[in-house]
């Protein structure tokens, strides 16, 4: 479990122990992160001992309100996020930006997202071997 995921799911507990049910709070809660506050993070959460010696291109192209398109570079030992696609991926995500943030906060199981056509997503093989140090599983 990522930061995000933890603090949403904290404060969703917190809300349901209380018995607070006002929309206003539960919107504000669901609303903590952005698809492009979660990539733009990237670089600062992950580990630089974690990506080491490994090399990657990502695209995401997200639809719909908060959406967009971004490139996740791993290259030397750092992690670049741009916005915009750049460069020839090697794994792209597709899908509607509520989707993505659901799956990275761990609303929705990454396999059902799939199987659902909810994310799409060109190279699954690649996309596993980096879900976990971007904090998407």
């Amino acid at each position: 479990m990522n930061n995000w995921q933890g603090t949403v799911r904290y404060v969703r507990l917190l809300i349901l122990k209380t018995g607070l049910e006002d929309s206003r709070i539960l919107s504000t809660i669901n609303k903590i992160m952005t698809a492009k506050d979660f990539l733009m993070a990237l670089p600062k959460k992950v580990s630089k001992d974690a990506i080491e010696g490994m090399e990657t291109l990502f695209h995401f192209d997200l639809d719909g309100d908060d959406g967009g398109q971004y490139t996740l570079e791993l290259k030397d030992g750092a992690l670049n996020v741009i916005d915009g696609l750049e460069g020839d991926a090697k794994c792209a995500i597709r899908g509607k930006a509520k989707n993505f943030i659901k799956l990275a906060q761990g609303d929705i199981n990454p396999m059902m997202a799939i199987l659902t056509g909810k994310v799409k997503i060109s190279n699954q093989g690649e996309m596993l071997k980096y879900a976990k140090i971007f904090g998407l599983l």
